[in-house]
């Protein structure tokens, strides 16, 4: 913009673009900031808002994706009504979710390691609107303090969770070293492979007794989505040699046994996998029945880590169908259009599913929907016509 004042020529400065995820530190920094003002982060339009304010919100804070950010900075910022006077570690956001703990809220942790001594504790910001604790009591997920514990982060550096505007002296903000957007960062692999090292000591014997051969399916949680019919390739498969996993029914340790040592795993799309998160490496096989189209991000962080990855299921082979209340939703339920092309992928990778049974595999995706709950009678209609219309189509009568 130029203006003319008395003859005198101002040129407004030049707007600073918006940072991009590209823009986002891919070297191991962590940063120091003086008297930075924490807020709790709201999830709002699938973003989390908050954390800080627009105007001082360093880039190594922000929580990149593929082509935006995650999260959205305030524009009208509260003022802080507490201080932390020491100096602080920055871990970003935490809720209670087995996958997200695992995915977002643990890998900012790393400058721990290296200088455990310098701080006076580690800064977690609420998400009250995601799955608020059962008692109503604010506080860090259980969760995630075990799986910092099996990571040897040390006992005595507080973790604190920060639930109102929060002023900090001194706040470290290190980039986040593992993401299911990006992978995982050169600088964060050494990382990765010490808390490996401590987990591995902590289930050392677990291991030697773990089942080598794994299927996680979410045949147990389809009221929260996921693929209707996933139950013949698991019963097919579990009459062969594999074990199914319930992680809801595993402890930590017995969860970290199975996947380490492993020689062969397929699972369902879903957040039972994440479990490798927090890993370098693991020597078994994935294999991937996906329940949505796009699924890129289980292959961003599974390929670095797997001995060998396979997606199963060709994105255009994925139907949806309603969700528990009749809207399309993350909870919709999944079917395979052609499910005898996953049987043939399964075949291909030498693992055992004997000869495709569509009979058999139509009754047991009724019965899989049968297991599904619906709020209204209609959206019960619904969803099962449309299962109807999908197996006649697949067996050539419509």
């Amino acid at each position: 913009m130029v203006a003319w004042i008395n003859q005198v020529q101002i040129v407004a400065p030049a707007k600073k673009a918006a940072p991009h995820p590209s823009d986002y530190p891919s070297s191991g920094s962590c940063k120091t900031y003086e008297n930075m003002t924490l807020h709790p982060y709201m999830w709002t339009n699938a973003r989390f808002v908050g954390g800080f304010s627009e105007a001082s919100v360093p880039l190594e804070a922000r929580i990149p994706a593929v082509q935006d950010f995650r999260d959205e900075p305030l524009k009208d910022a509260s003022a802080s009504r507490a201080r932390m006077k020491g100096r602080y570690l920055f871990a970003g956001p935490v809720w209670n979710h087995f996958g997200h703990i695992l995915t977002d809220s643990l890998h900012r942790l790393w400058p721990v390691l290296d200088q455990p001594e310098a701080y006076d504790g580690i800064i977690f910001l609420q998400v009250p609107n995601l799955r608020p604790p059962k008692d109503g009591v604010a506080k860090i997920p259980q969760l995630a303090l075990d799986m910092m514990k099996l990571m040897r982060i040390p006992d005595g550096i507080p973790k604190l969770y920060v639930t109102e505007p929060t002023r900090v002296d001194q706040l470290d903000i290190p980039v986040i070293g593992s993401s299911r957007h990006f992978g995982v960062r050169k600088f964060y692999r050494p990382y990765l492979e010490r808390y490996q090292e401590n987990i591995s000591r902590s289930v050392k014997t677990l291991m030697e007794k773990a089942p080598r051969k794994l299927f996680y399916s979410r045949s147990h949680s389809l009221r929260d989505g996921g693929v209707l019919g996933i139950s013949y390739f698991e019963e097919q498969m579990r009459s062969r040699g594999f074990v199914s996993c319930v992680p809801e029914e595993m402890s930590l340790k017995l969860q970290l046994s199975y996947v380490l040592a492993a020689e062969e795993i397929v699972f369902e799309e879903g957040s039972a996998i994440h479990i490798t998160d927090i890993l370098s490496s693991f020597p078994g096989r994935a294999h991937m029945l996906r329940r949505r189209s796009s699924s890129e991000g289980f292959s961003t962080t599974l390929m670095p880590r797997a001995g060998h990855f396979t997606d199963l299921v060709a994105p255009g082979n994925v139907r949806y169908l309603p969700d528990r209340n009749g809207n399309m939703s993350p909870a919709s339920l999944t079917l395979y259009a052609n499910p005898e092309e996953v049987a043939n992928s399964l075949r291909q990778q030498d693992l055992p599913i004997g000869d495709f049974d569509e009979g058999l595999y139509n009754k047991i995706e009724r019965r899989d929907l049968g297991r599904c709950p619906s709020h209204s009678e209609q959206a019960k209609k619904k969803r099962l016509s449309q299962l109807q219309s999908h197996q006649g189509a697949r067996s050539g009568l419509i």
